[in-house]
């Protein structure tokens, strides 16, 4: 056994890995380390190398820990492998081998032993050229260590004119070792002539917008083709009236927007109000200008902001909101503020909260950000709201309306749980830090109850059903989590027998959380007890 590697087409085959290697059962590339790992069932091991063989370590083996690891994949960080003697999924950190982390095994998810494991992210898919792309085969068609060159296994499709055969005739131009895309526009002429320098390539202007204008100075937003735009310095042009031979010319540094990081933001000044300004810009590198220029016609004239961006609330309390949101695309002036403005349009219970309208509240946004957040508060539980965010320059903008419901107050716990431990006693439950007030005119709105098996290492098992509340729960209970058990309000039969907890490691400590959730709406109320710590026997 060995490990080899090669090309798509079978060309250019190496050996690897050659000694102390038996039943090669898994492998995974660390893409961007350029690592491989693989695990050997045999010598129970994990090991590691470089593409070529060289460095090679034993990570793991049978010395540190009793197992039989059949497969491994590993993302950023982090690797993972599934074991068959403990028929677990296993987790280790690459740079501290000795903390080990058991993700699943028999006793919990896993019914048998467990096989491959992979871990999919586009990161671990990164694109490429394809060799096949102009290669049209009846059967499959090989890529090659050339990323213009494929092979065809089988012969051409017949009378297809588009597409060439490069087993014959020329061969398509190979891509100069100094030209490749970790090496272009770098700052760094590792071509003799610097063509990997190309200016036009780098860093030419692809298009130009203006979002925003004050009583003299016009803003422009740029975007740049070119990839790392390592050496882009400056914008130049000039700008000259519509009706008017004599130009002026202007220079801005180039700085990335604050609010749009992939552009590049810049202004001029100096400028009169009510004229139309006709601007050619050019991106510049070392003082050189940069293939063709822009050319953008522009007039400052006061008129109203467009919408802000990406409105969404992050968090809700049964009285209060906290919105966010991001700069308009088109601002059309300086923003002073932001205005929200909150409408009530239902309530759940209206006798039991005030009626007074809301104030209208300003978020100031004296400069741009790449966020804006506001705190709502003095809001009704189980209510809906109309919230509307407009950009205030020295008009009122184009508002943006969302809907907000709140969720309802905190509740007594109406239903005590009943969880029967196969080794232990009855179960003690520690009471609420802040017992809530008894609102029974929110009796109605409480949906279902769930019991927790709290954790930390992030082994929650979040189902459908109610998949929508982990981010709540985690947030307000203050730790990852498995769910035990999961029943409706409604369901009475359920509530009558005891929950049953099985399957415990022996020796290891636990915490369960009771939690009853309430829902208006789309707003969920947390309310939980939690027991005490108990170790299983």
């Amino acid at each position: 056994p060995k490990l080899e590697r090669a090309v798509l087409d079978g060309s250019d085959r190496q050996t690897i890995v050659s000694s102390d290697i038996s039943w090669p059962n898994g492998m995974t590339l660390d893409l961007d380390k350029k690592i491989i790992y693989w695990v050997d069932g045999k010598l129970n091991t994990i090991s590691s190398c470089n593409y070529n063989g060289a460095n090679r370590n034993l990570l793991l083996g049978p010395t540190k820990i009793f197992f039989q690891p059949f497969a491994i994949t590993s993302f950023q960080d982090k690797f993972y492998w599934t074991d068959w003697v403990t028929q677990s999924l296993f987790q280790i950190n690459k740079g501290s081998i000795n903390e080990l982390t058991r993700l699943a095994n028999h006793s919990t998810t896993i019914q048998m032993r467990p096989y491959g494991v992979k871990f999919v992210h586009s990161s671990l898919q990164p694109e490429g050229q394809n060799s096949c792309e102009y290669i049209r085969c009846r059967d499959i068609c090989l890529g090659s260590a050339n990323p213009q060159r494929g092979h065809c296994m089988g012969e051409l499709e017949e009378e297809e004119e588009d597409y060439i055969d490069v087993r014959i005739g020329d061969e398509p131009e190979e891509v100069p070792s100094c030209k490749q895309e970790e090496l272009l526009c770098d700052g760094k002429n590792d071509c003799l002539d610097g063509s990997d320098e190309n200016t036009t390539l780098c860093a030419e202007i692809k298009s130009v917008v203006v979002y925003k204008m004050s009583a003299n100075t016009i803003y422009f937003r740029c975007q740049v083709q070119n990839r790392t735009i390592k050496q882009l310095e400056k914008f130049v042009g000039n700008y000259s009236m519509s009706d008017s031979s004599v130009s002026q010319t202007f220079e801005a540094v180039a700085k990335p927007c604050i609010v749009w990081p992939e552009y590049y933001c810049f202004n001029v000044s100096g400028l009169g109000e009510a004229i139309v300004y006709n601007f050619n810009i050019s991106s510049a590198l070392r003082d050189k200008r940069v293939g063709d220029h822009i050319e953008v016609s522009a007039f400052i004239k006061k008129k109203a902001s467009g919408p802000p961006e990406d409105v969404k609330i992050t968090s809700y309390t049964p009285t209060s909101v906290i919105l966010e949101w991001r700069y308009p695309n088109m601002s059309n002036g300086i923003i002073r503020n932001f205005i929200i403005n909150v409408n009530l349009m239902k309530m759940f219970k209206e006798e039991k909260c005030h009626l007074s309208p809301l104030p209208i509240f300003q978020s100031p946004a004296e400069d741009e950000q790449d966020m804006y957040i506001h705190e709502v508060t003095g809001l009704c539980p189980a209510s809906s709201y109309a919230v509307s965010i407009l950009a205030m320059n020295d008009y009122f903008g184009v508002p943006v309306i969302i809907d907000v419901n709140t969720p309802p107050s905190p509740m007594d716990i109406k239903r005590q749980p009943s969880v029967q431990l196969s080794s232990l006693p009855a179960l003690s439950w520690k009471p609420t830090l802040h017992p809530p007030t008894d609102l029974p005119q929110y009796n109605a709105l409480i949906k279902s109850y769930l019991l927790l098996m709290l954790s930390t290492i992030g082994d929650n098992q979040s189902g459908s059903n109610f998949a929508s509340l982990h981010t709540i729960l985690r947030s307000q209970i203050g730790s990852e989590f498995k769910v035990l058990w999961y029943k409706s309000n409604d369901d009475e039969e359920a509530f009558k027998q005891p929950i049953k907890v099985e399957n415990l490691e022996p020796r290891k400590q636990y915490q369960l959380a009771w939690v009853q959730v309430s829902q208006y709406n789309d707003a969920y109320g947390i309310d939980y007890i939690l027991s005490d710590h108990f170790i299983a026997l």
